[in-house]
């Protein structure tokens, strides 16, 4: 005797495993800002690495113009960089 249902089952399993991965990994517009016009944000993480740097690589250097680069622009809206 052939049952369908098993084949059947486990299409609809996988198509909504699928779908649920598809939804969860859309991406979502950016809230804005938690802080009024002026004022700053209390402290943020940085990491030096910009486009196709990547900590992973060992050749990659990061200069010392990019961190002092990075610093005066993170200084406009935070008092505290932790690293």
């Amino acid at each position: 005797m052939h049952y369908p249902y098993p084949l059947s089952l486990l299409a609809l399993v996988s198509a909504t495993i699928v779908a649920v991965w598809w939804w969860l990994g859309a991406p979502v517009p950016m809230p804005e800002a938690p802080v009024a016009a002026g004022e700053k944000l209390y402290c943020i993480s940085y990491a030096p690495f910009r486009g196709a740097q990547s900590p992973l690589d060992p050749a990659t250097r990061i200069e010392p113009w990019q961190i002092d680069d990075d610093m005066a622009r993170l200084s406009r809206i935070t008092d505290c960089v932790r690293t």
